[in-house]
């Protein structure tokens, strides 16, 4: 991916979290919760 996508997606999310901040952080909580049993899961 290069730099420059790199920093587009960010700005996008940047506007998101401004946007609606709640809904973000639970998205980021989900995904913390489902990276942690990652050795019962198997890899993708």
């Amino acid at each position: 991916m290069a730099d420059d996508d790199r920093i587009r997606e960010f700005l996008k999310l940047r506007k998101q979290v401004k946007d609606d901040p709640k809904r973000i952080a639970a998205v980021i909580r989900k995904w913390m919760t489902s990276d942690v049993p990652a050795h019962k899961k198997p890899k993708r």
